[in-house]
């Protein structure tokens, strides 16, 4: 159930907020301002509530975050390739204009 709030969160800030597509941070304050509203938290709480574990955590938020961008191309960042270049998942040899820029190179 909790995963289902995240998720549609998530999806819809990436949606409306293009700078959060490359700015996980952004979309974590906003899930936390979201919770604190409705869970009546004041800001000056907001340490007292997410250590208290009353916030959903971060890794969670990062993980829909990441899936979400995985599966949906049009919600990625414009940072995404690099991500995934820099973190091993995505072959450099798989983006064919990077793979044009090495060839001047001869690598």
């Amino acid at each position: 159930m909790l995963n289902n709030y995240l998720t549609r969160e998530v999806f819809e800030l990436l949606k409306s907020q293009t700078t959060a597509r490359d700015n996980m941070l952004e979309c974590v304050q906003h899930v936390h301002n979201l919770e604190m509203a409705a869970l009546n938290i004041p800001r000056e709480d907001y340490y007292n509530a997410f250590f208290g574990g009353r916030l959903s955590s971060v890794k969670s938020i990062d993980r829909i975050w990441r899936k979400i961008q995985e599966d949906v191309p049009e919600l990625r960042g414009s940072e995404w390739e690099a991500r995934q270049v820099q973190s091993g998942r995505i072959d450099i040899e798989d983006l064919s204009y990077l793979k044009n820029q090495l060839n001047l190179f001869n690598l």
